[in-house]
């Protein structure tokens, strides 16, 4: 991972000890993060967390049969089962695969932190 691809507050998980954690600080070569464990980091001790069905009920987000995307009650935001966010306008869609990116994704669209429920 990389610096610029992180937020505070963003969750990732740390290898060595395979825990999920939030940052809460973020250097050039470090990332400090405080949840179980305070700890200074670098990049290569962490990995992105794989968006799964089960990340994105703990964000929040509940998963609608009848039409086949996950949605945000608080908002409009609605992702596909296979994690794309689309766009009616112009007709695109992001794939997101990293749990720090629905929530960067889901900041920079609402200006509201997405946190765990």
């Amino acid at each position: 991972m990389k610096a610029k691809e992180l937020r505070i507050g963003n969750l990732v998980n740390v290898s060595v000890i395979d825990q999920n954690v939030s940052v809460s600080a973020i250097s050039k070569d470090t990332i400090r993060v405080n949840d179980n464990i305070l700890a200074i980091l670098k990049y290569d001790q962490i990995e992105p967390i794989v968006l799964t069905e089960k990340w994105m009920q703990k964000l929040g987000f509940k998963y609608s049969k009848m039409y086949g995307w996950f949605e945000n009650k608080d908002t409009f935001i609605k992702i596909s089962k296979e994690f794309n966010l689309y766009f009616s306008y112009p007709r695109t869609y992001k794939e997101l695969t990293f749990v720090h990116e629905l929530q960067n994704l889901y900041f920079a669209l609402t200006g509201k932190e997405l946190t765990l429920k």
